[in-house]
C-alpha cells in the first residue's frame, strides 16, 4: 500500500511540473485549444493513477483521480475540468473492474465533480480560496461516494482517503508556488538585464517598445502603455495592444486611466486580471468591452 502511495504521489509531482512547464499563463489568458490539452493531460495523470491504485475492496479503489480533476480545473478551467473528467468517467465506466452498478456510481461522480470544479475554476480568482474549495469540493463529493457504495468500516476508508487527497493537494499547491516563486525570480532577473541591454545599444523608439514587450510578457498583460508627465496632465505615449505596437501622444482626461492615481509613485499600475480587480478608468472599461482582460500602463518620470 505505502508503495502505491509512493507511486501516485510521483505522478501527481510529474505531471504537475509537465503543467507548469507548458502553461505558465492563468487559465483566463489560455486558447481554447491549450485548456483541452490540459484536461487531455491530467485525463492520462488521472488513468494513470488507476493502473495503481490502492484496492480498499472487490469493486473500490482508491486513487488520485479527484487530484487530477482538480488539477485540471485550477490550470484549465472548465473545458479542461469537463475533458478530464470525460475521460476519467469512461475509464472508470469501463476499464476499472468492469461495468457495474458501483463504477456507473463512480463515473457519476467524477462528472458531478468535473463539473462543480470547473465552475469553482471559473469564478473563484484568489488562489488560496480556488485550492481550498476545489479540494474541499472533491472531497465532499467524493466522501459522499464512498458512503453510498460502502457499506461496512466507511469511516476509517472516508478518514484514510481525505488523509490522502489532502497531502496530495497541498503537495501539489506547494509545488505550484514554488515553482511560480522560482521562475518569476528568473523572469524578473532576466527581463533586468534585457532591459538594461535594450537602452545601451538600441534606438530609443525600439526601446520603449522593447521594454513595453518585456514587461506586458513578465506580467502576461493584454494591453500596455507608457506615460509620460505633460504639465499638469498625463501623456500616453505609446501602447501595445495584443500584439499591435502604436505611437499615441494622447494626451489623458482626469480620470480617463487609473493610474493617474498612483502617478506620484513612479510604479506601474498591473491589472493581471479584470475578473478579480477591475479597475474603473475609461480607457481600461473600453478594453474590457472589447475582450481585453488585463492592461497595464507604465509611468516614467
Amino acid at each position: 500500500m505505502l508503495v502505491q502511495a509512493a507511486e501516485n504521489f510521483s505522478l501527481v509531482v510529474f505531471f504537475l511540473f509537465v503543467i507548469l512547464f507548458l502553461f505558465k499563463k492563468p487559465h483566463q489568458q489560455l486558447r481554447i485549444y491549450d485548456k483541452l490539452s490540459i484536461g487531455f493531460i491530467q485525463g492520462i495523470f488521472g488513468m494513470f493513477s488507476m493502473f495503481i491504485a490502492i484496492e480498499i475492496s472487490k469493486n473500490t479503489i482508491l486513487d488520485f483521480r479527484q487530484l487530477a480533476l482538480i488539477l485540471s480545473a485550477f490550470f484549465g478551467g472548465f473545458p479542461a475540468a469537463i475533458l478530464t473528467s470525460f475521460f476519467l468517467g469512461i475509464h472508470r465506466l469501463f476499464f476499472v473492474n468492469g461495468f457495474n452498478e458501483i463504477s456507473l456510481i463512480g463515473t457519476i461522480s467524477i462528472l458531478v465533480q468535473g463539473i462543480g470544479l470547473g465552475l469553482i475554476s471559473t469564478y473563484v480568482y484568489r488562489v488560496f480560496y480556488k485550492w481550498l474549495l476545489l479540494i474541499g469540493y472533491s472531497l465532499v463529493i467524493s466522501n459522499l461516494t464512498f458512503l453510498i457504495v460502502l457499506e461496512d468500516n466507511v469511516s476509517h476508508i472516508l478518514i484514510y482517503f481525505s488523509s490522502f487527497i489532502l497531502f496530495g493537494g497541498v503537495i501539489s499547491a506547494f509545488v505550484h508556488d514554488l515553482f511560480k516563486a522560482i521562475n518569476t525570480k528568473l523572469q524578473a532577473n532576466n527581463t533586468t538585464t534585457r532591459l538594461t541591454s535594450i537602452f545601451e545599444t538600441t534606438e530609443i523608439e525600439i526601446a520603449y517598445r522593447k521594454v513595453l514587450e518585456e514587461i506586458m510578457q513578465f506580467y502576461n498583460c493584454e494591453f500596455g502603455s507608457i506615460m509620460f508627465a505633460h504639465g499638469s496632465l498625463y501623456k500616453i505615449y505609446c501602447t501595445l495592444e495584443l500584439g499591435n505596437y502604436n505611437i499615441a501622444n494622447y494626451i489623458l482626461k482626469e480620470g480617463e486611466i487609473e493610474s493617474t492615481k498612483v502617478f506620484d509613485t513612479s510604479s506601474p499600475l498591473v491589472f493581471s486580471n479584470w475578473n478579480y480587480e477591475r479597475p474603473n478608468g475609461k480607457l481600461e472599461k473600453r478594453l474590457v468591452n472589447d475582450g481585453i482582460l488585463s492592461s497595464m500602463h507604465f509611468p516614467i518620470i
